[in-house]
């Protein structure tokens, strides 16, 4: 028995072929679109991750601390570790080690943290031989005094200093002050200000 097909039912599958071609390609389209949405999503997201990383990535730091004090140099090493721990801290025992050590590297450090009562030559002595020497010139000096002597800030800060930090007496203070300090872009060095010379954790509560 044949089936007898009317030009009613050759436009029905006509018009059914042709919607169903049209379903499938929209939604090809679909997910052609989906997929490069997805796409450009992750990479954006990628490029996010990329520059967050680049931002809060931290350039190795390499400071000298010279203070002939053992337990203020631990303490000070200690607290860097803590939270700056892409800084590596050099030490100086004195004065006359500083100098010597600064004369005859290769690479300078990024900063220098200058005790002013040390033995054979003192932090006074020592700033003014760094700011005569044109090799040193550049180097940021932080004074990092047990003492709050107006008249030293005065003197430190108009021999060059950057930055004047008198001894904390907590650990705590001691970490405040490592953040602040490890936070300043060193790169274009900090300027001296007289009015933010001094930095101290009070300055920061």
């Amino acid at each position: 028995m044949k089936t007898s097909f009317t030009s009613n039912t050759i436009a029905y599958q006509f018009n059914f072929s042709t919607y169903s071609y049209q379903v499938l390609f929209l939604l090809k389209v679909f997910l052609k679109a989906s997929y490069l949405c997805i796409k450009e999503k992750k990479i954006i997201m990628l490029k996010s991750i990329i520059m967050l990383a680049i931002t809060t990535a931290k350039r190795p730091l390499h400071i000298v601390l010279a203070d002939d004090d053992d337990d203020d140099q631990e303490f000070f090493v200690e607290a860097v570790s803590v939270v700056a721990p892409h800084v590596k801290v050099e030490i100086a025992n004195d004065g006359e080690e500083l100098m010597e050590l600064l004369l005859n590297k290769k690479t300078l450090p990024d900063i220098i943290f200058l005790d002013l009562n040390m033995p054979r030559k003192n932090g006074h002595i020592c700033l003014k031989e760094i700011r005569a020497n044109k090799k040193m010139l550049h180097i940021p000096i932080v004074i990092y005094s047990t003492s709050s002597n107006s008249e030293q800030i005065d003197s430190t800060f108009k021999a060059g200093a950057n930055l004047y930090i008198p001894k904390p007496e907590s650990f705590g203070d001691l970490k405040l002050i490592a953040k602040k300090i490890f936070s300043l872009n060193w790169e274009d060095s900090v300027t001296p200000d007289k009015n933010n010379f001094v930095l101290s954790a009070k300055n920061l509560a």
